[in-house]
């Protein structure tokens, strides 16, 4: 979850179909929710799935960063909720942070117990 202008931005992991695994037959949607009236929309528009969300930050250009824990991958997503692959970590990856300043990410995975460092362009 990111707040910015007044909104909630969602990266939402998707409905889970196998509770074992936390799989799901439909990853999550880029969403957002307007604190002053409660509506919730797809980003953009766009209602295609994206990720099972696990990460979330603003590129500081009015985009976003969004993880997937699933297939540990990073995509950058403008406000038209279109997608571009950044980087692949790792499945597990967690809540990462961004150093706009540095052009630094720096992406935390659970199941190897390992902090991954990555500039970008």
């Amino acid at each position: 979850i990111l707040f910015e202008k007044g909104q909630l931005i969602l990266a939402p992991w998707g409905t889970v179909t196998d509770p074992a695994t936390w799989g799901t037959e439909v990853p999550g949607r880029i969403q957002t929710l307007s604190i002053k009236t409660k509506k919730l929309e797809f980003l953009g528009g766009n209602e295609k799935p994206l990720a099972n969300g696990d990460g979330l930050v603003s590129d500081g250009k009015g985009n976003y960063f969004v993880g997937d824990w699933m297939n540990g991958n990073i995509y950058l997503v403008n406000k038209s909720s279109e997608a571009a692959l950044v980087a692949t970590v790792a499945q597990g990856m967690g809540d990462f942070f961004y150093i706009e300043k540095e052009k630094l990410f720096l992406v935390p995975v659970g199941k190897l117990n390992k902090l991954f460092a990555y500039k970008v362009k």
